[in-house]
């Protein structure tokens, strides 16, 4: 039988074990990690060096031979979880092809520590916090990603707040993704990587989600869109910014807002859509202005002047504010009641009041 490991790995292995008062079937994927640390991963990931051990994640399937030496068949096992790897090993001198291997990892709250090198500790978001705390679901929760030190130390990486929310609501475990740190600049540029490169999902998505599983608001948001032949989304007669459309049903104008847009955008091109009538800043704009002078305004008059204006024209006036601090739409609204809505008007001009 093929021996895996020599006297010293085996020693430096049983040293371990010893130290962490477990044996070989308690051992979690933290501890296979830092064991990897210990005596070199021999070419194998976590589940593929668990497999080396002979071990499941409860339950122990290790042959241990004479000492000195540790002696492991490696054999066939179905591991319950999540995160999936395919595995090739030798068993018995012969190469065996295993299929998908699955594999929960959990870690222990009290193990966990955080490094304020990179790390926001001096900028902890309380109210996120409370809110985990609070309500913890482990749906929301997710996974966290740990780093795995060389002497065995576990420092969460990714997933702090959610960490301080588990630890503040008493739970003592943890799901979590370990990987094995080559130090702190390691841990940092995987913080960096998880943080600037991780993309979120999008504001169509949670939209049609909450559709989906027919939340009040949206479903009355739809409806509204139904009225007046619009939808959520990318293409013509579609918005792309649902929060703006859902801001303005709060403030209680979307009903006029799709019904000014509905009117004088009529069968309008994709070209004066995408520049004009379907961009947020747009929408924005009409919802500022419904909300703070809808009892003045005039919808025919709204209508008959956004159908007058060219696109090029709004984006003229909107690209004065591009790159600007604060809110595009509210620079914009002022200027487009003096310069558009109020032109040749004399009788109901809206006198735009600065605050």
């Amino acid at each position: 039988m093929k021996r895996y490991f020599n006297e010293g790995e085996a020693e430096a292995i049983r040293e371990y074990l010893g130290k962490l008062n477990k044996g070989i079937d308690l051992l979690s994927d933290s501890d296979v990690l830092a064991l990897q640390a210990i005596v070199g991963t021999h070419g194998r990931s976590v589940q593929e060096f668990r497999l080396l051990l002979g071990v499941e994640r409860r339950k122990s399937r290790a042959l241990i031979g004479d000492a000195p030496y540790l002696n492991f068949r490696v054999k066939k096992h179905v591991l319950s979880g999540s995160t999936q790897c395919k595995l090739a090993f030798e068993t018995d001198g012969s190469t065996e092809n295993l299929f998908e291997v699955q594999q929960n990892s959990e870690v222990l709250i009290s193990e966990l520590q955080i490094d304020a090198c990179y790390q926001r500790t001096n900028y902890v978001n309380r109210k996120l916090v409370k809110s985990i705390q609070q309500d913890f679901n482990p749906l929301l929760a997710g996974v966290i990603t740990v780093a795995v030190r060389s002497d065995g130390s576990k420092w969460v990486v990714d997933g702090f707040h959610r960490f301080l929310g588990a630890k503040g609501a008493g739970l003592e475990s943890l799901a979590c993704v370990f990987f094995l740190s080559r130090g702190t600049e390691h841990e940092a540029e995987v913080f960096h990587d998880l943080n600037s490169k991780r993309t979120g999902v999008n504001c169509i998505s949670m939209y049609k989600a909450m559709l989906a599983q027919r939340e009040e608001a949206t479903v009355s948001i739809q409806q509204l869109l139904d009225k007046y032949g619009f939808d959520i989304g990318k293409n013509k007669r579609q918005f792309g910014a649902a929060n703006t459309i859902r801001d303005a049903y709060q403030r209680g104008v979307l009903d006029r807002v799709l019904f000014v847009i509905s009117q004088s955008f009529g069968d309008g091109d994709d070209a004066r859509w995408q520049q004009m009538f379907g961009s947020s800043h747009f929408v924005q704009m009409l919802t500022i202005l419904y909300s703070r002078y809808g009892e003045i305004i005039d919808d025919s008059r709204m209508c008959l002047v956004l159908a007058r204006m060219h696109e090029e024209k709004y984006q003229q006036l909107a690209g004065r504010h591009a790159g600007t601090t604060g809110s595009r739409a509210a620079k914009l609204a002022p200027h487009f009641i003096e310069e558009v809505y109020n032109h040749q008007l004399r009788k109901g001009r809206i006198e735009w009041r600065y605050v």
